[in-house]
C-alpha cells in the first residue's frame, strides 16, 4: 500500500530526520542536521511533520516558533524550515502534502504570520506565500561609502558591549524582523559573529556594526567584508558607520551590505562603469516569504483609513470576504468600496514589499482606488530581515 500519510514527529525520529534531510540537500552532515531539527527555544518536537509511504520517512518539514515584528505589532509567527523530500519520492505531492498539512496546523495552534527562505517563489505561491522582504545589496570599494568625522567616534566592540547592542537592535527592530531570545543571541548571533564596531559619543552604544571577514578572501588588499547587521537609527551613528568602511581600503577591496531599497544611490560617492558601461549601485533582490493565516487578525490590527472591503483568494483556506474599518475586520460584504486580491499579494502589501497601487495598475489587484489609498496608508514601510534573523 502506497498511501501517503502525515504525521507530528516524535524524539525517536531525530536521527532519521537528520539522514533524511541529508540525502535530500547534500549540504552539511549529520550532526548538523541533528542540531536543526533538535528540541530548542524555537523548536518543539511536535513542531515537524513527518510524511510516510508504505512505513518508510519520504519527506518532513518543520514550523519554528517565532515572535517577528510588522508595522509597529509583534505578530506570533512560524518560520517554516528544512522542507524535506528524499530523491526517489519527487513530484509525487509529498511536498504539497507536507505544507498543507503544516499550514493547517499552525493555523490551528494560532500563528498568524508564516514566513520562508524559498528555493522557488513560485512554488511557495502556490500555497498563498508572497515576496516579504526585498533589500539592495551593495557589493561595493570602500572608498565608495562617504568619508565622515563621525568615524572618531567608532571603535572596536568589546564583550562588554553585548547588553547595549542586544537593547538597541530591541528598541529599534525594524519590520520584518524577530524577536531574540537570549539562547538566540549566543547561538545564532554572537557564535557567528567574528568581529564589530561601535558608535560611542561618550554616551554608550548609539549604532552597531557586525561584520566577518570571508575565508576565502584572503590575500591583504583583496579580502572582503560582509556586513552581517548593522544598526544606525540616527544620522551621527550612520555617518560613523559609513565612515568606518570608507576607512577600509588598504586592506579590504570589497564590502557587501544589505541596505533598504533605493537607498544605494545615495550612499554612495561613486558608482563607476561595469565592463558593460553599465553603472550598477546595487542588486536588488529578494529575501524572504510571507503569508498570512489569520487575515482578520492581521488586518484587523492596521490603522485603517476610512471603510474597505476584502475579497481573499486562498488556495488552502478558501475563498473569504471580510469588510474592514477602524473596528477591526470582520466577515461580510456591506463595505462598497472594495479590492479582490489573492492571499500572497495580500500578505505582500501588509509587508511592505509591494505597493497595492502598482500591482493594481497592472490588473493583479481589482476594485476602487479609494480602497487601494486606504490598504496602502494602513500597510508598513518594507521589511529587510537580517542575515543573523535567518533559520
Amino acid at each position: 500500500m502506497n498511501e501517503l500519510t502525515c504525521r507530528p514527529a516524535v524524539d525517536a525520529d531525530l536521527d532519521e530526520l537528520a539522514s533524511t534531510a541529508w540525502r535530500a540537500f547534500r549540504q552539511g552532515d549529520m550532526a548538523t542536521w541533528q542540531r536543526i531539527l533538535a528540541p530548542s527555544p524555537w523548536l518543539q518536537r511536535g513542531d515537524t511533520l513527518v510524511a510516510e509511504r508504505a512505513g518508510r520517512m519520504v519527506g518532513h518539514a518543520t514550523a519554528m516558533r517565532f515572535t517577528v515584528r510588522l508595522g509597529a505589532v509583534d505578530e506570533p509567527m512560524r518560520g517554516v524550515a528544512a522542507v524535506t523530500v528524499v530523491p526517489e519520492a519527487r513530484r509525487a505531492g509529498v511536498a504539497d502534502t507536507l505544507l498543507r498539512g503544516l499550514l493547517h496546523r499552525m493555523k490551528e495552534e494560532g500563528a498568524t504570520w508564516t514566513f520562508l527562505y524559498p528555493f522557488s517563489i513560485s512554488f511557495y505561491r502556490k500555497f498563498g506565500w508572497g515576496i516579504a522582504d526585498t533589500f539592495d545589496l551593495l557589493t561595493v570599494r570602500p572608498g565608495q561609502f562617504p568619508a565622515s568625522r563621525e568615524r572618531s567616534f567608532v571603535r572596536r566592540l568589546e564583550p562588554g558591549d553585548r547588553p547595549a547592542v542586544e537593547a538597541l537592535y530591541e528598541k529599534e527592530r525594524g519590520n520584518g524582523n524577530l524577536y531574540r531570545t537570549e539562547a538566540w543571541w549566543k547561538t545564532r548571533v554572537w557564535e557567528r559573529v567574528s568581529d564589530g564596531a561601535v558608535y560611542d559619543h561618550h554616551d554608550g552604544v548609539r549604532g552597531y556594526l557586525l561584520y566577518r571577514a570571508l575565508p576565502e578572501a584572503m590575500i591583504l588588499g583583496r579580502q572582503v567584508i560582509e556586513v552581517q547587521e548593522y544598526v544606525a537609527p540616527d544620522v551621527p551613528s550612520l555617518q560613523g558607520l559609513l565612515g568606518f568602511l570608507h576607512a577600509l581600503g588598504e586592506q579590504f577591496s570589497e564590502i557587501r551590505l544589505r541596505v533598504p531599497p533605493g537607498s544605494a544611490v545615495g550612499w554612495l560617492t561613486d558608482i563607476p562603469p561595469t565592463e558593460t558601461n553599465q553603472k550598477v549601485a546595487a542588486q536588488r533582490c529578494l529575501g524572504t516569504m510571507g503569508r498570512i493565516l489569520d487575515v482578520p487578525a492581521v488586518v484587523g490590527r492596521l490603522s485603517m483609513w476610512g471603510a474597505i472591503g476584502l475579497d481573499v483568494s486562498d488556495p488552502v483556506f478558501g475563498d473569504t470576504c471580510w469588510d474592514v474599518d477602524s473596528q477591526g475586520c470582520r466577515p461580510g460584504r456591506q463595505h462598497p468600496e472594495r479590492l479582490a486580491l489573492p492571499i500572497h499579494l495580500l500578505s505582500s502589501v501588509i509587508t511592505g514589499a509591494v505597493d497595492v497601487r502598482d500591482v493594481y495598475r497592472v490588473g493583479l489587484v481589482k476594485g476602487s482606488w479609494m480602497a487601494v489609498e486606504a490598504l496602502r496608508l494602513a500597510g508598513g514601510g518594507p521589511a529587510v530581515v537580517s542575515p543573523l534573523n535567518g533559520y
